[in-house]
């Protein structure tokens, strides 16, 4: 009876000290709960007022906090003032925009110190790859960047495009751990245009996002420009079914087609100085050879092609060989001008 007793003693007091340790515990997790709690609304102020930060930060100053570039966003609106300051003064604006081939490997090789190192030096190379006032320099995403040149021919982009892959390569930067002799290299799609008033930004972007596309899928680690003659509708005369090619048969065909045709004479060495088309227009060549050069690609015409030109592109002829060409030079009926012609 007294060990009972003194049994039932030992475990109402061990009962009454686990009771005791649970309110603890209980009271414990309750204040671990609250500071939990107050932590988290600390951290979301604490975001809170890092964004505020952030946004007041990109007004003040909106530059790439890594590379010291435009930021897209500010990027969007210099491309459009851009835009509309070399509409008002018929002037082109070239755009190239470079991509850092397999730039995410090396960021998971490297690790972030390195990546970040190869970060500044790279905006360094895109800085200064202008060297005008209105040159701008952005970065628009981990391993992409746009270079934005403002009267700025067709003629000298690829010189600079040429320039930014040659220093990039003159880094020495290792693509991977495991090839050091394997250099960062860069990618590079180049367009220009002559803004006009029927045109959007997007046309321009549009543009060297393909040129870039196309120099990605032949394997990177060279420039390609857009190609004009891709986009630009040419035709051929068909002799078996419009019979044999004459002037007479091919302004019918061009009438048909919507279009007012003047017979034009082209002469071998008669200068012809590149211009900017202000309508549609169609050369349709009835003898002899015409090489056509849209935007720096050059297309050689032969009798019977028509080369339907979209307006607001830079153009230029020459006559290949040493006899005149005839040819038709035909305006859209909408938007029909006087054409002189050559005696």
């Amino acid at each position: 009876r007294y060990e009972a007793e003194a049994k039932a003693a030992s475990l109402a007091d061990r009962a009454a000290r686990l009771q005791i340790e649970a309110r603890g515990a209980l009271e414990l997790r309750e204040r671990l709960e609250h500071e939990v709690e107050a932590l988290r609304q600390e951290l979301e102020m604490l975001r809170a007022k890092t964004g505020a930060l952030s946004s007041v930060l990109q007004r003040v100053n909106p530059c790439d906090i890594e590379t010291g570039l435009l930021t897209a966003d500010k990027f969007e609106n210099v491309l459009r003032r851009e835009w509309a300051r070399m509409q008002r003064q018929e002037s082109p604006l070239s755009l190239l925009l470079c991509s850092v081939d397999r730039f995410d490997e090396f960021r998971d090789w490297h690790g972030p110190a390195a990546f970040e190192a190869a970060l500044k030096r790279l905006g360094d190379v895109f800085r200064s790859a202008g060297q005008r006032p209105g040159d701008v320099a952005a970065r628009l995403g981990p391993g992409l960047f746009a270079l934005l040149f403002p009267e700025t021919e067709y003629k000298y982009v690829d010189r600079l495009a040429d320039g930014v892959r040659a220093r990039v390569r003159q880094l020495g930067i290792a693509a991977a751990p495991s090839s050091p002799h394997k250099l960062l290299t860069v990618t590079v799609g180049m367009a220009t245009v002559i803004p006009g008033s029927d045109l959007e930004p997007d046309v321009l972007r549009e543009r060297v996002e393909a040129a870039l596309y196309e120099a990605q899928f032949q394997g990177g680690d060279r420039c390609v420009r857009y190609r004009t003659f891709q986009s630009i509708r040419i035709e051929h005369w068909d002799a078996v079914n419009d019979g044999p090619l004459t002037e007479d048969k091919l302004r019918s065909k061009l009438v048909m087609l919507g279009y007012a045709a003047e017979p034009r004479v082209y002469r071998p060495g008669q200068a012809q100085p590149s211009r900017r088309m202000p309508v549609d227009r169609v050369e349709a060549i009835v003898e002899g050879k015409l090489r056509v050069a849209l935007e720096g690609e050059a297309w050689v015409l032969q009798p019977g092609d028509f080369l339907f030109i979209p307006k607001w592109l830079v153009t230029s002829v020459e006559v290949v060989g040493q006899r005149p060409v005839r040819a038709l030079q035909a305006l859209s009926e909408l938007s029909r001008a006087p054409v002189t012609a050559v005696p």
